[in-house]
């Protein structure tokens, strides 16, 4: 799911927050904003993130280092461990429009345009820990030499295999 809201004050997210998380039954114990959201006053100078706060929404600074953070997206999106929804479109749009910044020697340095609920989605898959699922060994012959693989029916070769009884 997603939400993208434009032009409205924090009192007016949090209410949209609010909703969502009624409509998916949740209540989470805090929420991961911007870290630069210390920063930044509302019309009123109070710290957006403390306005949030006094709206009902504690929050905690997401993790900003972006290289980790697209390697992250990246490792999820690689291993089935992240799915972006029909029910997303704009968050899908942003992630065909992302690209490298041309004139930085950062590998990771992105154009910073219409980037917003990447950097969101980058904060929250930095949050919450996931473990690829470890894949099982692969099958090896059996190297016993007392192993005799099950009957298939005559088969011939040129040497015949050497069976426990032969």
């Amino acid at each position: 799911d997603e939400a993208k809201p434009e032009q409205m004050v924090v009192s007016e997210v949090a209410e949209l927050i609010h909703q969502r998380n009624k409509q998916w039954g949740i209540e989470p114990d805090y929420y991961v904003i911007d870290p630069s959201a210390r920063n930044r006053a509302t019309v009123n100078a109070e710290a957006v993130e403390s306005a949030y706060l006094r709206s009902g929404i504690p929050t905690s600074h997401g993790q900003n280092d972006r290289a980790a953070g697209i390697l992250e997206v990246k490792r999820r999106l690689q291993h089935a461990g992240l799915f972006v929804g029909d029910n997303c479109p704009a968050l899908a749009s942003e992630f065909r429009r992302y690209r490298k910044d041309p004139n930085s020697k950062d590998e990771f340095a992105a154009v910073k345009k219409d980037d917003h609920l990447l950097d969101a989605l980058r904060y929250v898959v930095m949050e919450r820990s996931w473990e690829v699922a470890e894949a099982p060994p692969p099958k090896r012959p059996n190297t016993d030499p007392m192993f005799e693989p099950p009957w298939r029916g005559v088969v011939k070769h040129d040497n015949p295999p050497m069976g426990a009884y032969s």
